[in-house]
């Protein structure tokens, strides 16, 4: 599971912001007081295409049980906490029109090679459903490796708020 929060947060340092979807809901402070609280992640899937071909498929937690050390807590002062195994990390964030923006400092993760040090990173997903205690998010990135490929990673992770 430590490796579970290492790859979200990898994963998430190269996503950035899609298409909105849901142009009805404006009201950003109606989002921001539905956002705050604790969420648990019950399932997060990303697919990675190499030149347009699905290449991965990564069902980094898929769960129907809550498992208290997996959420992400968004504070009503525009900060947050991210906790997994590896430990927790705090963020601030700001939500408006259907777009997550997460903004991570600089930190350091233990693992059992040795310890790893992430840059500070910000990251901007869309909110698909936040409703009846439910939160969908998803990010969607393209990059060209060194080889000139193209990689494209799409990201769905949905939580439930308890």
């Amino acid at each position: 599971m430590k490796k579970y929060l290492l790859v979200f947060v990898s994963v998430i340092a190269l996503l950035y912001s899609c298409k909105k979807d849901n142009p009805s809901n404006n009201n950003n402070t109606n989002q921001q007081t539905k956002i705050s609280g604790k969420w648990y992640y019950m399932q997060d899937t990303v697919l990675e295409y190499k030149n347009g071909v699905l290449s991965r498929i990564v069902n980094q937690l898929s769960s129907t049980t809550i498992d208290p050390n997996y959420y992400i807590q968004f504070n009503d002062d525009g900060t947050g906490i991210s906790s997994g195994d590896s430990g927790s990390i705090n963020f601030t964030y700001t939500l408006s029109n259907n777009k997550l923006t997460t903004n991570y400092p600089s930190h350091t993760e233990s693992s059992p090679g040795g310890a790893i040090t992430f840059p500070a990173f910000s990251n901007q997903g869309t909110v698909k459903m936040l409703a009846d205690g439910r939160l969908e998010l998803f990010y969607d990135d393209s990059t060209t490796d060194g080889s000139g490929n193209v990689i494209r990673d799409t990201e769905a992770a949905y939580y439930i708020k308890q």
